[in-house]
């Protein structure tokens, strides 16, 4: 058992009730953090680019176009869902086409096979002693904290799979595009069968987030199991039933098939 003692246990909750929020670690580029907007409500951004205290930020839910500059020292970063769940955007219906390039596409489907990889080797170790679990996060970076456990799950996997899911790919990279998105479409779904099986294993974390909700930011195996409300909203997007989600199946489904049996020799 990770709690090892009564005494470990009160260490990290006090640890989780103290952490601070301008630890200038968390908030390198690429990372992803809560962040106050100008409505002052709590959403999720990612980190696009820093220069000192000055970060450039891209909210979930907006288009690249919506980039805004922000200072660190203005009070409005925390740890990434230290106060959000899920999807922080209030329009959470609304479509908007992204703009990205191919290649980071082509990255994300190679890091969603780094996190069904560790995923598999995490499982391997449950079994025949479930403690031996807790001791291979070390030998994984994706997971080798809590911090990054929550970054990879709750952070970058939750969000570019929106990002890949709400283009039409109406272009001539259509065929790349698309055929690239359902393979990790089919990496996810592989990850969340391991990532159930691991959370059966350990149900008793739940009762522990429910007492302590900020424990997910010290503990990591707290941090895996906080992780299941974006692993199912994820899930839900995956089998259609989002609406921002459904415009990619319908708009996709009938170019692709069209342009690809443009092609097809009968």
């Amino acid at each position: 058992m990770l709690l090892q003692s009564l005494n470990e246990y009160k260490r990290l909750i006090q640890l989780s009730s103290q952490l601070d929020r301008d630890n200038l670690d968390c908030y390198k580029v690429g990372n992803y953090c809560d962040i106050l907007d100008e409505n002052n409500n709590w959403c999720v951004g990612e980190i696009i680019d820093r220069e000192n205290d000055k970060l450039t930020i891209l909210f979930e839910g907006s288009s690249s176009i919506h980039y805004k500059a922000l200072l660190l020292r203005d009070n409005k970063f925390d740890h990434l869902r230290k106060h959000t769940n899920g999807y922080s955007d209030i329009k959470i219906s609304a479509f908007i086409e992204f703009s990205f390039r191919i290649d980071e596409i082509y990255d994300f489907k190679i890091f969603s096979k780094e996190i069904l990889k560790s995923f598999k080797i995490l499982f391997s170790k449950i079994y025949p002693k479930v403690n031996l679990f807790i001791d291979s996060f070390s030998n994984l970076n994706l997971f080798s904290s809590a911090f990054n456990i929550t970054q990879n799950l709750r952070g970058k996997t939750f969000y570019k799979i929106n990002y890949f899911m709400t283009n039409p790919f109406i272009d001539h990279r259509i065929i790349k595009c698309v055929s690239n998105v359902v393979e990790i479409i089919y990496n996810y779904l592989e990850i969340i069968v391991y990532y159930l099986k691991i959370y059966k294993e350990n149900i008793k974390y739940t009762q522990i987030l429910v007492e302590h909700p900020k424990l997910f930011l010290v503990d990591k195996m707290c941090s895996m199991i906080a992780s299941l409300h974006e692993i199912l909203i994820t899930l839900k997007r995956i089998f259609g039933r989002d609406n921002r989600i459904n415009y990619f199946f319908k708009v996709n489904n009938y170019t692709y098939l069209n342009l690809y049996n443009s092609f097809y020799i009968y």
